[in-house]
This record gives structure tokens, C-alpha cells and sequence, in this order.
């Protein structure tokens, strides 16, 4: 194989799109190479594939089922054995002994661990929504003398028009922004002259 075909294998590798023969192809290509007359560029990858070679080939020893299943019909007795020790029972586990119930299972625990999460999104979503409040319509109050704000929430008060005619509202508006315009001109100077 050509250090081009090589090469485009290892980057169609990285992209995890090699098939099981690509893999193999360039597995024994490594494998059969000399690390020290290798290309320089292809000298990183050697050793890797060599690690992959040498953990294909472990296995476990002989009887290993046999030690797991006998490990395991052992751990099964023990539980068994010290769960039905009266000794070891409460009255109320006894009574759970003698009539027993099948163990739920951990997508019984997963499914209502997932309705509890949508249910707490479900209400944040609400509470976003329903607590807002509500820029578009304001309540409207009219404002009276006897009309005060309960508890620092501010009463809103209920706009009407004062003037017909829009050139005199227009003057009103002028005459309160020069109002406006000459209190921060003294303020202005105050600051200024200290």
C-alpha cells in the first residue's frame, strides 16, 4: 500500500467512515512495517495499531465462566440467606418476607423520574407566563385622595386627554420642558462651581 492510500485511510479512520476491512487493511499494513524504517510521517500511528493487536489477542484463562458463575450463585445465596435470617428481620420485614412483592424495575424509577422532570419544566414554563406581568394592558385605577399604594406597589393611574386643541398641548408640553431644562441647568452650574 502506497503512504497516499495510507494516509487517506487514517483520515477517513479518524472520521470513524473505515469499514471493518479498511481497519484490517491498515492494522496489518502497521503490523507488518519495521518501526524504524517507517515514514516519519506514519511513525506516531504504528505503535497504535500494535496496542490494538496486542489487546485483540488477550483472552481470559481457562474456567473463567465457571469462577463468574460460581461468584455470582455464591453473592445470590448470601443475600438470600441473610435476608431470611429471622434474627436479621424487623416484624415489618417478616411480614414483607411472607408476602413478596416483585422488585420494581429501574425503568419503572426512570419513567417517573422523566414525568417529574417534564412536570418541573411544565411548571416553569407556567410560571414564566402567568407571573409575568402584563406590559400591554395595565390595570387601570382612577386616582383619588383616598387612593394609596398598598404594601410599595405603585397605583396606576388612568390617562385621559386634557386638551382638544393639539397646539395647546404642544405649548403645555414646551412650557414643562423648559421648566425641566432650566432646574438641570442650575444643577448643572452648582456642580460645576464647586
Amino acid at each position: 500500500m502506497e503512504k497516499a492510500n495510507v494516509i487517506a485511510l487514517l483520515e477517513k479512520y479518524w472520521r470513524t467512515e473505515t469499514s471493518v476491512e479498511e481497519e484490517k487493511a491498515l492494522a496489518d499494513w502497521f503490523n507488518a512495517q519495521d518501526p524504524d524504517t517507517l515514514d516519519p510521517d506514519l511513525q506516531a500511528y504504528g505503535p497504535l495499531f500494535a496496542y490494538f493487536g496486542e489487546e485483540a489477542r488477550v483472552s481470559p484463562g481457562p474456567g473463567f465462566e465457571a469462577r463468574i458463575l460460581q461468584a455470582i450463585t455464591a453473592a445470590d445465596a448470601e443475600t438470600s440467606a441473610a435476608a431470611m435470617s429471622p434474627a436479621a428481620m424487623s416484624p415489618a420485614a417478616m411480614s414483607a418476607a411472607a408476602s413478596p412483592v416483585p422488585p420494581r424495575s429501574p425503568v419503572f424509577h426512570f419513567q417517573w423520574g422523566l414525568v417529574s422532570a417534564a412536570a418541573a419544566v411544565l411548571f416553569l414554563v407556567a410560571s414564566l407566563f402567568l407571573l409575568q406581568p402584563n406590559q400591554k394592558h395595565p390595570v387601570e385605577t382612577p386616582v383619588t385622595a383616598d387612593t394609596r399604594a398598598v404594601a410599595g406597589t405603585p397605583v396606576l393611574a388612568r390617562v385621559t386627554d386634557t386638551y382638544d386643541d393639539p397646539e395647546q398641548a404642544l405649548a403645555a408640553v414646551r412650557h414643562a420642558l423648559l421648566i425641566a431644562s432650566a432646574h438641570l441647568n442650575e444643577g448643572r452650574k452648582q456642580i460645576t462651581n464647586k
